[in-house]
Parts: C-alpha cells; structure tokens; sequence
C-alpha cells in the first residue's frame, strides 16, 4: 500500500522500533489500518504522533470476468431451479410462488451487476 505521508527531502527514517502484538492484536490493527486505506506500519505511527487518519478508504478492486461468470452461472441456476419447479409440478403452491419471487430478486440483481459492469 503507498506511504501517506511523504517526507521532506532532507528527512530520512532511520530509526526503529519493535512491537510485539498477541494474534488478534495484529488482526485488528491490520483492519483498521485497510479501513484508514493506510499500511499497518502508517496506521501505527500515524496514531502515535498524534495524527488525523484522513485516508480515503482503498476503492474495491472487482476482477470483471470472474464476477461476470458467476453471475451468469447464478442466472442459468435459477433457469435450472424454474424447470425443476415445472417438472416437479408444485404449479401454484405457496413454495413455488415463494422461490419465483426469490429467484426474480436473485436475477434482478445479477442483471443489474452486470449492467454495472459494463464500460462507461
């Protein structure tokens, strides 16, 4: 992750301090830290010296293709949960209304992540 703050020309760190922290010490520095959008070590000496933790978070990084092949998996899914509910032939019951409704959340959502994803 990028430093936060950048130094003078003339200031060098060279001094260094050891801390040890139990497990779930470390996990939480280290999430608050990513919730700073600073490294563990800025986060550290950023609330040490007194300092704002003004940090945007980090923006989420979506790898395209893997949430578009998912989404497109959870639609054949549901096209697939359809025609079981046909061939089983629940028509009408109150299960089937329920999972139809559940399914056009299900494909309304993915549709509009995949909206989402296309170029600007």
């Amino acid at each position: 992750m990028p430093r936060q703050h950048k130094l003078d020309d003339h200031e060098h760190r060279t001094e260094r301090l050891a801390i040890r922290f139990t497990q779930s010490e470390r996990l939480t520095v280290s999430k608050k830290a990513e919730t700073a959008g600073v490294c563990d070590t800025d986060y550290i000496r950023q609330l040490a010296l007194g300092q704002s933790l003004s940090a945007a978070p980090r923006a989420l990084t979506v790898d395209r293709l893997l949430l578009s092949r998912t989404l497109g998996a959870l639609n054949v899914s549901g096209d697939l949960l359809r025609t079981i509910l046909d061939i089983v032939g629940v028509g009408d019951s109150p299960l089937a209304e329920t999972v139809r409704v559940a399914l056009m959340k299900v494909e309304m959502a993915a549709d509009a992540a995949l909206k989402a994803l296309e170029p600007r």
